[in-house]
């Protein structure tokens, strides 16, 4: 479980919106479940994704780490794929960790 306080930046935002930009790369579906299955909570209580965040407010995430992990990794591969895309070979990375994958045959090279 992680829990984030909403901070001045964030205030005056709507919970989905802020999710969104958590989870960057990730499907705006994902969020829309996790919500539903209230794996996100707002201040101890089920959001729907609708409320207006205020300084202070506590949003809790309930996903294991290797979930995280996983979101992370998907979102960053997502990213790159988009922002690196050549017409024979994906940059792809996480962290520090970077390579190229060869698109027929979905080899690192």
């Amino acid at each position: 479980m992680r829990e984030i306080t909403v901070g001045k930046n964030e205030a005056g935002q709507r919970l989905k919106k802020f999710c969104f930009y958590y989870f960057k790369g990730v499907p705006q579906s994902f969020t829309f479940k996790m919500l539903r299955k209230k794996n996100i909570l707002l201040n101890d209580k089920k959001a729907t994704g609708d409320e207006i965040l205020t300084e202070g407010d506590r949003v809790q995430l309930y996903f294991s780490e290797s979930a995280f992990e996983e979101l992370r990794k998907e979102a960053e591969v997502k990213l790159y794929h988009r922002m690196h895309e050549g017409e024979a070979a994906l940059l792809a990375g996480s962290g520090e960790r970077f390579g190229l994958i060869n698109r027929s045959t979905l080899e690192w090279v």
